[in-house]
């Protein structure tokens, strides 16, 4: 599905990091959006395959 870059900018801080999230799930990674105090600036963590982070 394709989303025009307009609607992308409207989404709301939240809603972006749940479509960031969704994308690296849909490309094979585990993905977890994560937030509030003590995240260490990390909304969304991806890990690849390999474990990597």
């Amino acid at each position: 599905m394709r989303v025009p870059l307009k609607e992308i900018d409207a989404l709301h801080h939240s809603e972006f990091e749940f479509a960031v999230r969704d994308l690296m799930r849909r490309d094979g990674f585990e993905a977890e959006r994560f937030g509030g105090a003590h995240d260490d600036v990390c909304d969304v963590r991806g890990v690849d395959a390999d474990g990597r982070i």
